[in-house]
């Protein structure tokens, strides 16, 4: 795939629960993201995302996310809010510290840190 932009209103599909935009161009996530509350699995693998947005707290409802093979440095602040993660996948990014967000993370089963 190709994509490179995301449209904003990506954000007024409330009842999506699975979104896959994997191996894409993707450089910015829009913050309507943090609108889709129902979402539980996330794959935004293979981009270039040198970030999250900051409306990507609200995801609480989030069980999986891969954020695999893009150039995040830094997890956005609240991320603990996320608290029914159970598989997070950060490898093959830019990471240098992940904080004591991830501790806060109690179902947490699966995490791989790998390649940062």
């Amino acid at each position: 795939n190709e994509i490179a932009l995301v449209d904003p209103r990506l954000g007024l599909m409330e009842k999506l629960t699975s979104l896959s935009m994997s191996v894409n161009f993707i450089s910015r996530l829009p913050d309507e993201i943090g609108m889709l509350t129902a979402l539980t699995s996330c794959d935004v693998s293979d981009n270039t995302l040198p970030l999250l947005p900051a409306s990507f707290i609200l995801l609480t409802s989030l069980v999986s996310l891969d954020v695999s093979n893009n150039v995040l440095h830094a997890l956005p602040e609240g991320f603990r809010l996320l608290s029914n993660l159970e598989e997070l996948s950060l490898a093959r990014n830019k990471l240098f510290t992940i904080g004591p967000s991830l501790s806060a993370l109690h179902r947490m089963r699966t995490l791989d840190l790998s390649g940062n």
